[in-house]
């Protein structure tokens, strides 16, 4: 495994926006081709907001192969496509996302790019079946008679724990260090708790296409596969 330079975004969550960049048929904010096995894809840039490493502009893939053409089309429309003509896209992209920033090994070095493209505030879990106002009420209710066993507990509070611990593991989405994981079906928690993934956490596709996907809509990419699962991609 390669080493993690200490210059690189930390695996996380974050707010971004889309960048233009300079191509040889001028500024662009997504670029379309093909992959080495000539799978359609995209590709744009995300400028990241936050952290220590705010202005760092990261790439995102896009695929278009059979199990993942949708998501891709999700995460475009979340970076502010409107129109459904796709080649729109190089210019209408002008919204703020939330992006989860992934690390990726090849040939022995370390990069990092964008794997996940969400709206601001995704990325995390809601609760299957949340309690309406009434039955927080009965709970509230029913709760009470037992807290007041259980004493309060001071501790340092949130704002100045997040100064003091910036670049901690266990900070919120938007700092650097984030742990939180691309949403996934949620396992029922013990205790009767169920949850499911928040609807506006999106995925495009990797690099390149694995390999015996079909051309354009007609690929068979894995659309649980995890980044950087390719052994022969730059990134």
């Amino acid at each position: 495994m390669a080493d993690t330079p200490d210059n690189l975004p930390p695996i996380g969550q974050f707010p971004a926006i889309p960048v233009a960049v300079d191509t040889e048929h001028g500024p662009t904010m997504a670029q379309f081709g093909y992959t080495k096995d000539d799978k359609k894809q995209v590709l744009v840039y995300f400028e990241l907001l936050a952290g220590s490493h705010a202005g760092t502009r990261l790439p995102w893939f896009g695929w278009f192969g059979k199990d993942s053409w949708e998501r891709t089309l999700e995460s475009l429309r979340i970076a502010g496509w409107k129109s459904n003509n796709i080649a729109d896209c190089a210019k209408e992209l002008d919204q703020e996302v939330n992006v989860t920033v992934g690390h990726n090994s090849y040939d022995g070095k370390t990069y990092a790019r964008v794997d996940w493209v969400n709206k601001p505030g995704g990325g995390t879990i809601q609760l299957q079946k949340p309690m309406n106002a009434n039955e927080l009420r009965q709970f509230a209710a029913f709760v009470s008679g037992y807290a007041k066993n259980i004493p309060p507990v001071d501790g340092k509070k949130a704002s100045m724990a997040r100064s003091t611990h910036a670049g901690g593991a266990e900070q919120q989405p938007g700092r650097e260090g984030a742990t939180t994981q691309p949403m996934r079906p949620a396992t029922p928690a013990r205790g009767g708790f169920d949850a499911r993934p928040n609807p506006g956490d999106n995925r495009g596709g990797g690099f390149d296409a694995p390999s015996g996907a079909g051309d354009g809509f007609g690929g068979t990419e894995d659309r649980g596969r995890q980044p950087g699962g390719d052994d022969d991609i730059p990134f």
